[in-house]
This record gives C-alpha cells, structure tokens and sequence, in this order.
C-alpha cells in the first residue's frame, strides 16, 4: 500500500469518527436487549450439594444466547469501533494544537478547508502544511487502522 493509500485510508476512519462513536452506542443498545438482566440466587439451601441455586429462566435464556452468532458478531464489531475510536482520540492528543483542531474541524466536522483556515486564523496553503504534519504524525499513531476494514 502506498502512502497516499495510507493517508486516505487514515482520512476516511477520520470522517467516520463520529459514526463509528453513534455505532458503538447502537451495538452496545442492541446487545443490552439480547442479553436480558441475569438474575440469579446466591443463597445456601441445607442438604443441598449445589451452592449456587438457579432459579432464573432468563439466565438459561441468556446463556442460551451468548452462543449465539449475533452476539458474537456485534461484540466483534463493538471491539474494532472501540479500538478505532479509542486509536483516534489518543493520536490526536499528540498532535499540536493547531494540528489538533485542523483534524477536528476538517475531518470530524467535515468543514472544507476554506472554512477551516478561515476558523485558525491561516491562510489554505498554511493549513495544507498544518495536514501534512499532522498526516506525518497520523500515518505513525494510527498504522494499526490502515489494515481495519472500512465499514
């Protein structure tokens, strides 16, 4: 893969930060309404050889369904929007401010770039140098998403 290949793919995750934030929220929603609330008896029953009764059909309900292929599915996908979010939030806090807000305004709020510069106080060429550096930084701190499926 070339680097612009790199960079554009470290662009796209970029543009969907805060898609991949509303799909972490709606996976975690849809596996809260899977897996119903497990209760269970913790109590001690005399002459019993069991210490921990049972007593809930949701529970065996719940079991039945983490064995699932749903769950499994959206745990997965929950895993690789966690691992990309959090990736983005601490690459981003080791850019510089400016490079900071450029990402932030260019990418996540998906400003174009007339308005971004307009918003810093630079000139377009100025912010196209402030991208490079923080593509340069990017292409580092994020190499672990340049291999993570687009969704």
């Amino acid at each position: 893969m070339t680097r612009k290949q790199q960079i554009e793919k470290i662009k796209k995750h970029l543009k969907n930060y805060k898609v991949y934030k509303v799909g972490m929220k709606n996976i975690q929603q849809s596996l809260d309404e899977i897996l119903p609330n497990i209760t269970t008896d913790y109590s001690w029953k005399e002459n019993s050889k069991e210490s921990l009764n049972n007593n809930s059909s949701t529970e065996n309900t719940a079991i039945y369904r983490l064995e699932g292929e749903k769950v499994a599915y959206l745990q997965q996908q929950l895993a690789i929007y966690k691992t990309i979010i959090n990736s983005i939030d601490e690459a981003v806090k080791a850019l510089t401010e400016d490079e900071e807000k450029f990402i932030k305004y260019r990418y996540f709020e998906g400003w174009s770039i007339e308005k971004t510069a307009l918003e810093l106080g630079y000139s377009v060429q100025n912010c196209f140098k402030i991208r490079t550096q923080a593509m340069n930084k990017l292409l580092i701190s994020l190499r672990n998403l340049i291999k993570f499926p687009l969704s």
